[in-house]
């Protein structure tokens, strides 16, 4: 990283941020993942495959949905998004123009994932309520007005956007950084490419039409996505404090060259 950029920032303390980002993404994310089964009833198959049927899952599992969203928001894209901006600062000697594609890639996940999360848990949520309090009151046109509606909900935020657009993003990012690590870091490397081969394998479902292959890729995706960042918090914790800030002597160059020899 040119000395310009972060300047307020020094690498332990950028150390430090991704280590605490890879913890409140992976504790969001089991949490994010473990709610939105509650929220169908423990339905794998509704979720991966037929996630327009959540509609029916009446209004106390959609606050459940709600917060699964907004649990996945800070994981999935707030922590990301910190975790890539930290990661393309410490290994930022590995070539700028390819962190920088890494960082447009990661760019691209969270601004599709958090969108969608937003919807989901905005829109998505109140048109599952309407179903239900249209169905009780027997008003079948309002019942189906807002299925019909919720069902073009999961098409933007299900397909479009977490499926394709933050999948397609994930897995530039995970395949880039998985060619960043050298033979020493195998687990790490292997986690990045298996989420990155996940991504591929949803894309490939989504060309093809075919909801198993896509459910398949991104089952893989999010397996790869925490092995990965759970081993990227350990192995730059097991890193050690990194001496030199902009307040001593050593400069951050130097600094860096250390880190990029510990790897």
């Amino acid at each position: 990283m040119p000395a310009t950029e972060f300047r307020g920032t020094s690498l332990e303390r950028t150390r430090q941020m991704l280590i605490k980002a890879a913890k409140i993404g992976f504790a969001f994310g089991v949490v994010s993942c473990a709610l939105a089964l509650v929220a169908a009833n423990f339905d794998v198959g509704m979720l991966l495959l037929h996630p327009e049927r959540l509609v029916v899952v009446g209004p106390s599992r959609a606050e459940v949905l709600r917060m699964a969203s907004l649990c996945g928001l800070f994981s999935f894209s707030l922590a990301f998004g910190v975790i890539a901006l930290c990661t393309r600062g410490m290994l930022w000697q590995q070539g700028a123009r390819k962190m920088n594609l890494l960082m447009v890639a990661a760019v691209v996940a969270v601004v599709a994932g958090g969108a969608g999360a937003v919807i989901l848990a905005g829109p998505g949520v109140a048109a599952i309520k309407q179903f239900a309090s249209a169905t009780q009151t027997g008003q079948p046109g309002a019942a189906a007005a807002a299925g019909a509606q919720f069902e073009e909900l999961v098409g933007v935020v299900f397909v479009l956007l977490w499926q394709t657009v933050a999948v397609l993003g994930f897995g530039c990012w995970f395949a880039g950084l998985g060619s960043v690590f050298t033979s020493e870091f195998r687990l790490l490397r292997g986690a990045c490419l298996v989420a990155a081969l996940g991504a591929g394998v949803a894309l490939l479902g989504q060309v093809v039409s075919s909801a198993e292959l896509t459910a398949l890729g991104v089952v893989v995706l999010l397996a790869g996505w925490f092995v990965t960042i759970w081993f990227l918090g350990r192995e730059f914790a097991a890193m050690g404090p990194i001496s030199g800030t902009e307040d001593e002597d050593e400069d951050e160059d130097s600094a860096r060259d250390r880190v990029e020899g510990s790897q």
